[in-house]
């Protein structure tokens, strides 16, 4: 994957982008005059095809374009609310107080029949 790069002698104004050369432009426009500017894919804002970089200068501009890999490993996270957690720890909480309960009285049960006198 190649990027194309640019030197403009005037501000952008606006840029068009197709995927395929009959398909449809995808059009970007409202380019500030200071600032490094970066522009995604909009046709795919979860997983952008490509990114748009433009540098304004005093005398010249430069815009460079990037085609992006897109393709590997996707992974999905859920992460829970805090309410979520609260209330899951109230659970876990007293399942495992009584794991925990029962845990101890069976060691001073065995300690005590073990222990002399006991």
């Amino acid at each position: 994957m190649d990027s194309c790069r640019w030197q403009l002698d005037a501000p952008l104004r606006g840029v068009e982008i197709a995927a395929t050369p009959d398909g449809p432009p995808q059009r970007l426009d409202g380019f500030a005059r200071k600032g490094r500017q970066l522009c995604f894919d909009p046709g795919h804002p979860t997983h952008p095809h490509w990114r748009l970089t433009y540098r304004p200068r005093r005398t010249a501009a430069e815009l460079l374009f990037e085609p992006l890999d897109f393709a590997g490993v996707e992974f999905e996270v859920h992460l829970p609310t805090a309410r979520q957690r609260l209330e899951g720890a109230a659970m876990d909480g007293e399942s495992d107080l009584e794991a925990d309960a029962d845990r101890l009285a069976r060691r001073l049960h065995t300690h005590a029949s073990s222990s002399p006198g006991g």
